[in-house]
């Protein structure tokens, strides 16, 4: 969708909305830390440590996650207090009539989290994760370049699902922000 007259960029939304964030940790990239779940900042340190001992990381990393199917895993990643910020920010967001553009063309409720200023936090918090990539993906996850990051709302008066689809990237993360649902499910 094009940006609405006078909002010509995202970088405009973003200064925009500067002056009206209510969680500046959010968007604080020297913060990005406060927001990871303790297991996963342990995770970091167990791989920091295989490096450091020629471990391989492969190995080290399957005591840490889930391999839900085949190379389909799950990890605790942020707090609750974050997920809970990130919701209410997006909410927030949502209620000061700045525009947004969809995050893809198979929804029509949710918003690119880039284009709300949080580009910089969200890049380091995918810096975070590269030690991870690369032990799970190590071809795949080699190196981590971008990102597009969104959030998306299902609701039976909205957008109820996803069909079956095909990402455009190497590695997908999806982080379940989820209050309170039934029937959700993820298929890969």
């Amino acid at each position: 969708l094009p940006f609405v007259r006078g909002y010509s960029t995202a970088t405009q939304v973003a200064e925009k909305y500067t002056p009206l964030r209510k969680h500046a940790t959010l968007f604080s990239p020297a913060r990005v830390d406060e927001l990871l779940h303790p297991e996963f900042l342990a995770m970091l340190q167990s791989l920091d440590a295989a490096d450091l001992m020629g471990t391989d990381p492969a190995a080290v990393i399957k005591g840490w996650v889930t391999e839900e199917a085949a190379e389909i895993y799950s990890f605790p990643l942020l707090t609750e207090k974050a997920c809970d910020m990130l919701c209410d920010e997006v909410e927030h967001f949502q209620t000061t009539g700045l525009p947004a553009r969809r995050p893809n063309s198979m929804n029509n409720y949710g918003i690119i989290l880039n284009e709300i200023g949080l580009k910089e936090a969200l890049s380091v918090l995918q810096s975070s994760i590269a030690p991870v990539a690369r032990a799970l993906f190590p071809v795949e996850g080699q190196s981590l370049d971008d990102h597009h990051s969104f959030v998306v709302s299902y609701k039976p008066s909205e957008d109820k699902g996803l069909d079956m689809h095909t990402d455009d990237s190497d590695c997908t993360l999806n982080v379940c922000l989820g209050k309170e649902f039934e029937a959700a499910g993820l298929t890969f």
